[in-house]
């Protein structure tokens, strides 16, 4: 990543469209399409968690938020067992 500002990764998911996302390589598209369906916050962090394989210190470093903030707002088993 050329940069570690908030501000670019904020603008990256928001600014590209569904159609140039569905036809990144290698990113199967029902992913992408869940993945479009998420708030923006999340599709921030899944964006380094997991495109960009950044730990949650990075990832929160590079947002600007709370390590425990970046942990509220991935996706897991705990989030999906609603606890």
């Amino acid at each position: 990543m050329a940069t570690t500002s908030g501000r670019w990764c904020r603008g990256a998911l928001a600014d590209q469209d569904a159609e140039g996302h569905q036809q990144a390589q290698g990113i199967d598209p029902a992913l992408m399409a869940a993945l479009l369906r998420s708030p923006r916050r999340q599709r921030e962090v899944v964006a380094l968690r997991v495109f960009l394989d950044l730990d949650t210190e990075a990832t929160a470093k590079t947002l600007g938020i709370a390590p425990g903030t970046v942990t509220a707002r991935s996706p897991g088993p705990r989030r999906r067992a609603g606890r």
